[in-house]
């Protein structure tokens, strides 16, 4: 299982780029994840985590939690951030 804080949202035509932090073991990954398109208004702070076909997202008012949403192919990591 993968996941973390929202750090970037990109409406694609086809479907939704998530930018995401993970954190484990003392290291903060950054990662990317391709969904579905959806009604559901995902922004930076919100949490999702994902595991094989299906994510799932948590609004960070928490007023709903572990909505499901359909993945578009494998995650992919992201490039470090330059410490200009």
């Amino acid at each position: 299982m993968i996941g973390g804080l929202i750090t970037e949202v990109f409406p694609c035509d086809r479907f939704i780029e998530v930018h995401v932090v993970e954190e484990k073991h003392g290291r903060r990954d950054r990662v990317g994840l391709h969904l579905a398109r959806s009604n559901h208004n995902m922004q930076p702070g919100d949490t999702i985590w994902w595991q094989g076909g299906y994510a799932m997202w948590t609004p960070k008012s928490r007023r709903l939690t572990d909505v499901p949403l359909e993945r578009r192919g494998p995650s992919f990591t992201l490039p470090r951030k330059s410490k200009a």
